[in-house]
């Protein structure tokens, strides 16, 4: 799959609803080339009814969308009817990056911080 960059946009993820797959602070890449139908499985950045950006699993049922977070502490949210047509879809997630900087990342929920290490954890100082 090739993308160019007129195809595409990068956005900054808030929030733990799609945890483990996005974190609070990843970037995800979104292809936002025109599609005739949603690919199961796939997560996809989408403006709300209340013209919030979001990224979310979304499930095509006869009555409307559902909106689906992997994270299990949040529910999955009906776009029934009309509703449903005033969902705008901005793209298709196809890559995603977060930081490994374990000093600077937030826990995962339910997580206790790291301890901080005072001492160098290698032996050799070229590492």
């Amino acid at each position: 799959m090739y993308l160019s960059e007129k195809d595409c946009m990068v956005l900054s993820v808030r929030g733990d609803s799609m945890y483990p797959d996005l974190r609070d602070g990843d970037l995800a890449l979104l292809d936002c080339r025109p599609t005739d139908q949603l690919s199961y499985g796939y997560s996809y950045g989408l403006v709300d009814l209340d013209g919030q950006s979001r990224v979310k699993k979304i499930e095509v049922i006869d009555e409307g969308l559902l909106l689906q977070s992997i994270n299990p502490d949040y529910g999955t949210d009906a776009r029934l009817g009309e509703d449903a047509n005033r969902i705008k879809i901005i793209g298709c997630v196809v890559w995603s990056g977060h930081k490994h900087n374990v000093s600077l990342a937030k826990p995962p929920p339910g997580e206790k911080p790291r301890p901080k290490r005072n001492k160098p954890r290698f032996k050799h100082s070229w590492i």
